[in-house]
Protein backbone atom coordinates (compact mmCIF):
# COMPACT_ATOMS: atom_id res chain seq x y z
CA UNK A 1 0.00 0.00 0.00
CA UNK A 2 1.01 3.71 -0.60
CA UNK A 3 2.48 5.68 2.37
CA UNK A 4 0.94 9.15 2.09
CA UNK A 5 4.40 10.67 1.99
CA UNK A 6 6.30 8.43 -0.55
CA UNK A 7 6.93 9.81 -3.32
CA UNK A 8 5.50 7.89 -7.12
CA UNK A 9 5.36 8.50 -10.46
CA UNK A 10 2.82 11.21 -11.38
CA UNK A 11 3.58 12.82 -8.01
CA UNK A 12 4.27 16.82 -8.04
CA UNK A 13 7.49 17.60 -6.23
CA UNK A 14 9.65 21.06 -5.75
CA UNK A 15 13.60 20.90 -5.88
CA UNK A 16 15.09 23.09 -3.53
CA UNK A 17 17.76 24.92 -5.37
CA UNK A 18 15.23 25.61 -8.08
CA UNK A 19 12.34 26.29 -5.88
CA UNK A 20 10.29 28.20 -8.85
CA UNK A 21 9.98 24.97 -10.98
CA UNK A 22 7.62 21.99 -10.37
CA UNK A 23 8.76 18.59 -11.66
CA UNK A 24 6.40 15.79 -12.27
CA UNK A 25 7.91 12.31 -11.49
CA UNK A 26 8.46 10.34 -14.06
CA UNK A 27 10.65 7.59 -12.97
CA UNK A 28 12.27 6.56 -9.56
CA UNK A 29 15.19 4.54 -10.41
CA UNK A 30 16.78 1.67 -8.51
CA UNK A 31 19.57 4.17 -6.78
CA UNK A 32 17.08 6.53 -5.23
CA UNK A 33 17.53 8.89 -7.65
CA UNK A 34 14.45 10.09 -9.36
CA UNK A 35 13.52 11.48 -13.04
CA UNK A 36 11.04 13.91 -13.44
CA UNK A 37 9.64 15.85 -16.63
CA UNK A 38 12.52 18.65 -16.79
CA UNK A 39 15.13 15.31 -16.92
CA UNK A 40 16.30 16.02 -13.74
CA UNK A 41 18.04 13.17 -11.45
CA UNK A 42 16.86 14.50 -7.93
CA UNK A 43 17.84 12.21 -5.11
CA UNK A 44 15.04 11.53 -2.63
CA UNK A 45 17.04 13.41 0.25
CA UNK A 46 16.67 16.60 -2.50
CA UNK A 47 13.04 16.58 -3.39
CA UNK A 48 10.49 17.90 -1.86
CA UNK A 49 6.70 18.22 -1.45
CA UNK A 50 5.06 21.38 -3.04
CA UNK A 51 2.97 22.49 -0.43
CA UNK A 52 -0.96 21.90 -0.81
CA UNK A 53 -2.80 25.20 -0.22
CA UNK A 54 -6.13 26.44 -1.28
CA UNK A 55 -5.01 28.09 -4.40
CA UNK A 56 -3.65 25.49 -5.20
CA UNK A 57 -7.21 23.22 -5.25
CA UNK A 58 -8.93 25.78 -6.96
CA UNK A 59 -6.20 26.75 -9.78
CA UNK A 60 -4.78 23.13 -10.06
CA UNK A 61 -7.07 20.69 -9.02
CA UNK A 62 -10.12 22.41 -10.57
CA UNK A 63 -11.32 21.24 -6.91
CA UNK A 64 -15.10 23.71 -6.51
CA UNK A 65 -14.89 25.98 -3.06
CA UNK A 66 -18.03 26.35 -1.44
CA UNK A 67 -18.49 28.63 1.66
CA UNK A 68 -21.06 27.16 4.67
CA UNK A 69 -22.30 29.00 8.15
CA UNK A 70 -21.16 32.09 9.42
CA UNK A 71 -18.80 33.51 12.05
CA UNK A 72 -17.37 30.90 13.88
CA UNK A 73 -19.43 28.14 11.81
CA UNK A 74 -17.59 29.36 8.94
CA UNK A 75 -15.95 26.67 6.84
CA UNK A 76 -15.05 26.13 3.53
CA UNK A 77 -14.92 23.35 1.77
CA UNK A 78 -13.32 22.23 -1.71
CA UNK A 79 -15.38 19.69 -3.40
CA UNK A 80 -12.81 16.74 -5.48
CA UNK A 81 -15.91 14.72 -6.47
CA UNK A 82 -15.15 11.39 -4.77
CA UNK A 83 -13.71 13.63 -1.58
CA UNK A 84 -13.91 16.70 0.00
CA UNK A 85 -10.91 18.75 1.29
CA UNK A 86 -11.95 21.50 4.30
CA UNK A 87 -10.73 24.33 6.06
CA UNK A 88 -11.93 24.72 9.44
CA UNK A 89 -9.45 27.07 10.62
CA UNK A 90 -6.70 24.80 11.49
CA UNK A 91 -5.13 24.00 8.09
CA UNK A 92 -6.59 21.45 5.34
CA UNK A 93 -8.44 18.16 6.11
CA UNK A 94 -8.82 15.83 3.41
CA UNK A 95 -12.88 14.00 4.60
CA UNK A 96 -15.39 11.82 2.98
CA UNK A 97 -18.60 12.98 5.35
CA UNK A 98 -18.63 16.08 7.07
CA UNK A 99 -19.90 14.31 10.03
CA UNK A 100 -18.00 11.09 10.44
CA UNK A 101 -15.33 9.30 8.86
CA UNK A 102 -11.78 9.54 7.30
CA UNK A 103 -10.28 12.95 8.07
CA UNK A 104 -6.62 13.32 7.45
CA UNK A 105 -4.61 16.57 7.91
CA UNK A 106 -3.07 17.72 3.82
CA UNK A 107 0.48 19.30 3.77
CA UNK A 108 1.41 18.68 0.15
CA UNK A 109 0.28 18.16 -3.20
CA UNK A 110 1.71 14.57 -3.35
CA UNK A 111 0.55 13.58 -0.38
CA UNK A 112 -3.51 14.29 -1.96
CA UNK A 113 -2.32 12.41 -4.84
CA UNK A 114 -1.50 9.53 -2.93
CA UNK A 115 -4.20 9.24 -0.74
CA UNK A 116 -6.99 10.14 -3.14
CA UNK A 117 -5.27 7.29 -5.32
CA UNK A 118 -5.41 4.77 -2.48
CA UNK A 119 -9.05 5.52 -1.21
CA UNK A 120 -10.20 6.20 -4.50
CA UNK A 121 -8.57 3.97 -7.19
CA UNK A 122 -8.72 7.49 -9.63
CA UNK A 123 -5.47 9.45 -10.30
CA UNK A 124 -6.05 13.05 -9.31
CA UNK A 125 -6.52 15.03 -12.29
CA UNK A 126 -3.91 18.39 -11.60
CA UNK A 127 -2.51 21.34 -14.08
CA UNK A 128 0.37 23.33 -13.66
Amino acid sequence: MIKANDIRVGNFIIDPECPLIISTVEEIQNDGFIVTNYNDHLTNKRAEPKPLTKDVLESNFKAKRHEVGEGESYTEYFDLGKLTVCDWGDGLIMSNSFAHGIRIKLESVHQLQNLYYSITGDELECVW
